[in-house]
């Protein structure tokens, strides 16, 4: 039976870094990404990434 093991490009441990859960994730800003993050609905927590910098809103 062959090795499954996963291989990544730089070693790591997914323990060592952090998870963020969230119902919806928007990828992108300006007037796509804020007219995305207008629609969703209230009762879900909503993730923008931007430019490198992650931001949680509601």
């Amino acid at each position: 039976m062959p090795d499954i093991t996963p291989r990544y490009l730089v070693p790591f441990h997914p323990k060592d870094v952090a998870h963020r859960f969230t119902d919806v994730l928007i990828i992108g800003g300006g007037l796509a990404g804020l007219r995305a993050a207008n629609a969703v609905d209230p009762s879900n927590s909503l993730i923008a990434r931007r430019y490198g910098h992650l931001g949680r809103a509601r």
